[in-house]
């Protein structure tokens, strides 16, 4: 199991936020300092993002008009979240569920849902019924105002239910309604997908100075880092118990056993994570998975307030995955 990742500039890669016992995938990264917003007062600074609108947006449509950039005392309204009941034909192979906004949000809201249960004599019931959802809606500014969630359907007879939840609310908004039934009716019409509506992910263009390449012939990773030296382990070390992480992070001269956590291949870096063929012993507990990551925090190149990152990722599609930049 792999991650590639190729450091055309800037990076750090840390652990904390991301892990897995058997990752996989490639990484692009680049990262230049900004000159544009870097020396603006605060609030010019708040000015310069709310202008870059989604293209097409218009002042009505602006969810930053109401801020007070000057004073900060007015944010921009929070946009709420609501799950729309649905009513499938009887014997439908799908439903498509609406998750909506009641408006433009001026942030990034992310919503997680997932199937549930009915309940009573005629309750729906995972992997007889339908099929088990767990998934993750994401409403940007500018995007529409509704998605659709598409839940596999097994046998919904005539008044089968179950329900779409919000199990534990929302990122970045507010909740209108935390649930909805999921009904089979004779006589329904079938629903579909909600497809339009959502914008191109944004592209940026690079600015200001490179700070930092890595050259993959050249770089080099220890214990310890220094100041060209990416560091293999955490600031406060090779363990995450606080994050229910069940990787140890590993270095190739500390871990012999394993194999190389780090290596040079097609001229590409390459960070393993891995099933450890024999469990490793560190800070008085064994260790069955070896996970990897490579920091700059000792490398001043990579200390940057305001900057640039660009990166592309071929990404563990399966649960429990989270590589982590």
């Amino acid at each position: 199991m792999k991650r590639f990742i190729f450091l055309t500039t800037m990076v750090a890669v840390l652990g904390g936020c991301g892990g897995d016992e058997l990752a996989s995938g490639t990484s692009a990264v680049s990262v230049t300092p900004s000159t544009q917003t870097a020396l603006l007062p605060a609030g010019e600074k708040m000015a310069a993002l709310a202008s870059t609108l989604p293209e097409g947006a218009t002042t009505t449509t602006n969810p930053f008009a109401a801020f007070d950039f000057k004073n900060g005392t007015v944010y921009p309204s929070r946009a709420a979240v609501s799950i729309g009941t649905v009513s499938v034909p009887v014997g439908a192979t799908e439903a498509f569920v609406p998750i909506r906004i009641n408006r433009q949000t001026p942030n990034t809201v992310i919503v997680r849902v997932m199937t549930r249960n009915g309940s009573g004599t005629l309750a729906g019931i995972s992997g007889t019924h339908y099929q088990k959802v767990l998934t993750t809606v994401f409403f940007r500014p500018g995007d529409a105002l509704e998605q659709t969630v598409r839940i596999p359907l097994l046998k919904m007879d005539a008044g089968r239910t179950f329900d779409l939840i919000l199990p534990e609310g929302v990122v970045g908004g507010n909740v209108i309604n935390s649930s909805a039934r999921i009904t089979a009716v004779v006589g329904a019409a079938a629903g579909g997908a909600k497809t339009s509506g959502l914008r191109a992910p944004r592209t940026f263009a690079p600015s200001g100075t490179l700070a930092y390449q890595l050259d993959p012939a050249t770089v080099e990773w220890s214990n310890s880092g220094d100041t060209t030296t990416w560091t293999t382990k955490l600031p406060h070390g090779r363990t995450q118990l606080a994050n229910g992480e069940t990787g140890l992070y590993l270095d190739p001269l500390l871990h012999p056993t394993a194999l190389p956590p780090f290596a040079i291949e097609n001229g590409e870096v390459v960070i393993r994570s891995q099933q450890l063929a024999s469990p490793i012993m560190w800070d008085n507990r064994y260790w069955y998975h070896g996970a990897a990551m490579l920091t700059g925090q000792r490398m001043p190149a990579t200390q940057i307030q305001y900057g640039q990152y660009e990166w592309t990722a071929m990404m563990p599609n399966r649960r429990g995955g989270w590589p982590a930049l």
